[in-house]
């Protein structure tokens, strides 16, 4: 099945390439799209499709594993590799995280401090040990990072990872 999306500079569309297990699959992003149901759309894609892990240095000190594309680039701004799930409800596999440690000395969660966010939070938490962090006062990095700006968002992120 073929669908047409249209854009233009006030209804901007992003396409996002995953290839995985010789497939590919796309996600579609319009950020400005009003109706909900059409502001996300996937050609084909699997909860096996990581966000941002093609985009990870070789190796490092933190990985984030927070809730979207969307954050995992703005923590790409701030010099600092992240990578996503499908969605925060998802399982994360073992194998991929012993692959991931064998590249980072730790992985910290930052997901929504929202009810579904702390509760899939502890649930990782419980399950690895993994670190994590809420950001302040504001929802994500992505609308930090809008209302406080890039350095402001820079020091409070390295205070939550460096304690």
């Amino acid at each position: 099945m073929f669908q047409r999306f249209e854009y233009d500079k006030n209804n901007p569309l992003y396409a996002y390439e995953f290839i995985s297990d010789n497939r590919t699959s796309y996600k579609i992003y319009k950020p400005l799209e009003k109706d909900k149901r059409y502001k996300w759309m996937f050609s084909g894609g699997s909860q096996a499709d990581i966000e941002g892990l093609d985009q990870l240095n070789l190796n490092g000190d933190v990985l984030v594993l927070t809730k979207s594309l969307k954050d995992c680039m703005c923590f790409r701004l701030l010099n600092i590799d992240a990578i996503s799930l499908q969605g925060e409800t998802n399982k994360l596999d073992s194998e991929l995280v012993n692959k991931l440690l064998k590249r980072f000395k730790k992985i910290i969660i930052n997901y929504d401090q929202d009810e579904e966010g702390i509760k899939n939070t502890l649930r990782l938490n419980k399950e690895y040990s993994f670190e994590y962090f809420y950001i302040d006062k504001h929802k994500d990095l992505a609308e930090f990072i809008k209302q406080e700006g890039l350095k402001e968002a820079k020091i409070m992120i390295n205070k939550k990872i460096n304690g």
